[in-house]
């Protein structure tokens, strides 16, 4: 009995922590290795394309201080594009052998390919240069440019504690010359879209209205965290700023009310995940109590 249940408690903890890994931040830097995240579709970074075009985009991660193999533990990357500009081809992910993946719709109007690997068994070897996966995405915007980005990637070191240095290079697919800017005013006014060549900065709109709100500023993120300079700060790609609020006769932050968590709501699933492995070790422990116990009744009788 004690050895199923060692091999039960076993099973289960392996399936939290292949839930669990990838969603735990790295801490320090460690400069003892070094990686490129590299996407690449057509061995280009940048590409025209038009509406309807089928585009495949390539992740290899590259070890770049050195040309020999190594011992890969766990690593990640949330390849995060602008769902107004592409949808994603369905079951159009492919993955090597090991790498986990998953589509994932973010808060905002972005979607991300989510590719992850874990080793349980000591490391596993990997080339300097491996690829790692490839999806499709279907351009759907008639305007503008946008950028299929690496995102939150990270290769971990054997305790899991820490990362190893790393750069990412994205691809961009351009429909027109012109970006495509959106304001959100959340729940003011509307705001009309500008159309801004890349490198150049927007011009700043008047201020929407809110019944009973006063504006506060256009912030790039959703979380209304970083704040927008109309001076300085310049398009790279289609984009929507957000509007912040502060309502009339009461102190409000300037950023707002965090809804999920960084990690896209990987933390609460977590304790659900953890929960239930609990209640699932209860459960088979009574049972297998339970039998036992039988057992030994009927061998008395």
């Amino acid at each position: 009995m004690k050895r199923q249940l060692e091999r039960i408690a076993l099973v289960i903890m392996s399936v939290i922590l292949v839930l669990t890994l990838p969603s735990v931040p790295a801490g320090a830097v460690n400069n003892e290795i070094e990686y490129l995240f590299d996407l690449s579709t057509d061995a280009d970074y940048t590409q025209s394309v038009a509406p309807g075009d089928v585009i495949t985009v390539t992740f290899t991660l590259r070890r770049t201080d050195s040309s020999e193999s190594y011992t890969m533990y766990g690593m990640q990357n949330e390849i995060t594009y602008d769902a107004t500009f592409y949808e994603l081809v369905e079951d159009s992910i492919t993955v090597e052998e090991g790498i986990e993946s998953r589509s994932l719709k973010l808060r905002d109007e972005f979607s991300t390919v989510y590719m992850n690997f874990v080793s349980f068994s000591g490391g596993e070897e990997w080339a300097a240069e491996k690829l790692i996966g490839s999806f499709q995405l279907r351009v759907i915007g008639d305007t503008g440019s946008a950028v299929i980005m690496n995102k939150k990637c990270f290769v971990s070191t054997k305790d899991g504690q820490d990362k190893y240095a790393s750069t990412a290079r994205d691809v961009t697919f351009t429909v027109s010359d012109y970006c495509v800017v959106r304001f959100e005013s959340n729940g003011g006014s509307a705001i009309d879209n500008q159309a801004v060549l890349p490198g150049e900065t927007v011009a700043k709109p008047e201020n929407p209205v809110r019944n009973g709100y006063t504006f506060d500023a256009w912030y790039a993120n959703l979380d209304r965290t970083q704040e927008w300079d109309f001076q300085t700060d310049t398009v790279s790609g289609n984009m929507t700023l957000y509007a912040g609020w502060e309502a009339d006769g009461a102190e409000q932050p300037s950023a707002a009310p965090e809804t999920k968590t960084s990690d896209g709501g990987r933390s609460g699933f977590l304790w659900l995940i953890v929960t239930a492995a609990v209640v699932v070790v209860a459960a088979v422990t009574l049972l297998l109590f339970r039998k036992r116990k039988k057992r030994n009744r009927t061998g008395a009788n």
